[in-house]
């Protein structure tokens, strides 16, 4: 539905700025513009694995973000 299309980006937004900017940056360049690690750190001068680290750790945090929000249930 719509609005809650809506109300998901907006949280999404919202979780988002908890995130340091590189973490944004990575992790938009991995699903937005659908790079590989390898590609992150080739353009970004870090290891791949640093790059993976930092799109996981961006995820968490969201995660984390939004289990506190009572946007997702927590998982056990």
């Amino acid at each position: 539905n719509g609005a809650e299309a809506e109300l998901m980006l907006a949280n999404l937004a919202a979780a988002m700025t908890r995130l340091s900017p590189a973490q944004a940056r990575r992790l938009h360049t991995r699903y937005v513009l659908k790079k590989k690690f390898r590609e992150i750190a080739a353009d970004k001068g870090i290891c791949e694995d640093c790059s993976a680290k930092s799109v996981t750790g961006a995820i968490i945090k969201l995660q984390k973000y939004f289990i506190k929000n009572g946007w997702m249930p927590k998982e056990d």
